[in-house]
């Protein structure tokens, strides 16, 4: 398709159609200092899986950025983690266990099959 130079031509992004495109997003440009020179990104988008340092689950046989095996920083971890290295009033994230609401308890705690309810089932008041 051709124009003459007096006509309009309208842009078309190459985002156009893209459901996770936000025209209102904030882009990083390439080698800002704020970007830590990371190509442009949105702030508020998903990570990229490809951006290293970005896995869930580092292959085994990898190496943190300073060169130590990942095997070494995931012991190293679980030990500054474990509950009797823990400092008094830490915060901890037990997102992953299960808790009863009418017995006041996690599920896997000890004494927890014979412990009495003492709460009202959620939702219910008394």
């Amino acid at each position: 398709m051709t124009h003459r130079a007096e006509e309009p031509v309208e842009a078309v992004s190459s985002e156009a159609g893209d459901p996770d495109h936000d025209a209102n997003a904030e882009v990083m440009p390439f080698g800002d200092s704020s970007s830590g020179g990371q190509p442009e990104a949105r702030v508020g988008s998903a990570p990229d899986p490809m951006v290293r340092g970005r896995s869930e689950d580092p292959p085994p046989d990898g190496v943190g950025y300073d060169g130590t095996p990942v095997e070494q920083i995931q012991k190293e971890r679980a030990e500054r983690l474990a509950p009797e290295n823990r400092p008094e009033n830490s915060e901890v994230d037990n997102s992953h266990r299960e808790f009863d609401e009418e017995k006041g308890m996690f599920t896997d705690e000890p004494g927890y099959e014979d412990a009495p309810k003492k709460f009202p089932p959620p939702g219910e008041f008394t």
